[in-house]
């Protein structure tokens, strides 16, 4: 079995950041590999909190990710109620994979940690938007259109997530956006 790796770029994610060295996080490529932020299928939806350290899908590595503050990382403008083009890098085999993408409560607060509670979570699988992508139907691309909710403004954070069937695993990225 390959090793599972891959992230966000468009909007860019924070793995994005700091795999391509844009946010100086004190890392070196020798000692991690960001594109491994990698859970179970249950981790937005498991009972307890965690701790602030769900960007880092709870990786002691990663915690660098879950870094918080209003101007702490980079956010993407995007128009509210308009469909946001979401753009993967997949370094793996091609694969039947299920995107799921979850957004902050209105009101979110960048100055505070990312909780499961700050987000729109329904469920497994059960966010604002939700694509399959099968490669032998859609191409070995990864992009897809996912429609905004129209009642968020400012500051928000997005949970995107890549669940690959023939591995079982989740894949995890923490975008931040500014809603227009």
């Amino acid at each position: 079995m390959s090793q599972l790796t891959g992230y966000l770029t468009k909007p860019r994610s924070r793995a994005f950041f700091a795999h391509g060295g844009y946010h100086d996080l004190g890392w070196t490529p020798s000692s991690m590999d960001i594109q491994m932020l990698t859970g179970p299928i249950d981790f937005l939806i498991q009972d307890e909190e965690t701790g602030g350290a769900l960007a880092s899908v709870g990786h002691p590595q990663f915690k660098a990710l879950d870094e918080y503050g209003t101007d702490r990382w980079v956010r993407t403008s995007v128009e509210a109620g308009k469909p946001l083009t979401m753009k993967w890098v997949i370094e793996r085999e091609p694969e039947e994979t299920v995107f799921c993408y979850y957004i902050t409560h209105a009101g979110y607060d960048p100055a505070q940690p990312l909780t499961r509670s700050a987000f729109d979570i329904k469920g497994i699988a059960k966010g604002f938007a939700r694509v399959e992508h099968n490669p032998e139907v859609d191409g070995e691309a990864v992009t897809h259109t996912v429609d905004l909710p129209a009642d968020r403004k400012g500051p928000h954070v997005i949970i995107a997530s890549a669940y690959f069937s023939k591995v079982g695993i989740h894949l995890y990225n923490v975008a931040d956006i500014d809603i227009k």
